[in-house]
């Protein structure tokens, strides 16, 4: 049976999908750490020098304010564009630099608040988690239904997200380095390509580095479920196969990750299905499928719901994780690690 981690508010997915047993021990699944943090808006990224010299030709535009300076570059779509208007003076530059670092940032952080579900192949439309769905997701699951000839088993969601997803995963914006070429022409500029490859490089620094969402900080990193108000802390999982990191996105290519912790809690089978191979049970119900997620800092936790306390399950989720593999793979699973 296959299966998929699906992101079912932006008809997403993270990962290859198939067996579960194939894909439990492949960090593909990993990759969705990224996607689910849920950053500090009000740390930046700083800029270290100048990466060129500025003409600081802001006109009248020195007599508007911050606040509609940073509306104009928000409403500007190309990122290019962005950095021509940047290219003012050193004030513009700072104004453009901050909004591509935001794009960026929002771009990883996309899954962040949304509904995630390890769905299992031929699943029950009538056997699912309770209002997993919208009503506006039930009408476009009965259409593609109703227009698929292949599908004669009933309306089945597993097919609905993987024949029809948007993407792999979210993609970071990108800026060819063509157009830092195109930036010598006269009509562009008057800088020369030693200085514009230096402005390639510092926005490509900016698309790369690990830093990027300032990661450094004293305090643990949490998987929260906000739709239970329970977390599952990272550095648990870090230590639990003696591994000492304080960056989160370390976890994006280790198999044992949080996210390996996270799908037997979210994987849903319906009842009287094949079930996860390997495993003892007949089919795998999570309690936390369909669920709300995001990845924070324990101090920056949202308030809990219903006047109800944060909850930290990390040890039963590690144990639930560990039953689940040595049923797949044995009592030499660690070895894979």
């Amino acid at each position: 049976m296959s299966f998929q981690l699906l992101n079912i508010d932006q008809r997403e997915h993270a990962g290859i999908g198939g067996k579960f047993r194939e894909n439990a021990a492949d960090d593909s699944f990993s990759s969705a750490i990224s996607y689910l943090l849920s950053y500090d808006r009000r740390k930046k990224k700083k800029l270290n020098s100048d990466p060129l010299p500025f003409r600081n030709t802001l006109g009248r535009l020195e007599e508007f304010p911050d606040e509609i300076l940073c509306i104009i570059f928000n409403n500007i779509d190309a990122l290019e564009d962005i950095i021509r208007f940047g290219l003012g003076s050193r004030y513009l530059y700072d104004i453009a630099y901050d909004v591509i670092h935001r794009r960026y940032v929002d771009c990883l952080s996309s899954w962040a608040g949304c509904r995630l579900i390890c769905l299992g192949g031929y699943t029950n439309f009538d056997d699912l988690p309770p209002e997993v769905f919208t009503l506006d997701e039930i009408d476009n699951i009965q259409r593609h239904h109703d227009m698929d000839v292949n599908d004669e088993v009933g309306m089945d969601p597993y097919r609905y997200f993987t024949t029809n997803r948007q993407t792999l995963v979210p993609s970071k914006p990108f800026i060819p380095k063509e157009f830092f070429h195109e930036l010598l022409s006269p009509s562009e500029s008057n800088v020369s390509s030693e200085y514009l490859e230096r402005l390639y490089r510092h926005f490509e620094e900016l698309r790369f580095s690990d830093d990027t969402l300032t990661y450094t900080t004293d305090q643990p990193w949490v998987l929260c479920n906000l739709s239970k108000n329970e977390y599952i802390r990272m550095d648990a999982v870090d230590n639990f196969y003696d591994c000492d990191e304080r960056n989160p996105l370390a976890q994006t290519c280790s198999v044992f990750s949080t996210i390996a912790v996270l799908l037997p809690r979210i994987c849903w089978i319906s009842n009287g299905g094949k079930g996860i191979e390997g495993c003892c049970n007949e089919y795998y119900r999570g309690s936390w499928a369909g669920d709300c997620f995001e990845i924070t800092t324990l101090n920056r936790l949202r308030p809990a719901k219903e006047e109800s306390d944060w909850v930290d399950v990390t040890n039963d989720a590690i144990n639930d994780t560990v039953k689940l593999w040595e049923s797949l793979y044995g009592s030499l699973w660690r070895n894979m690690l």
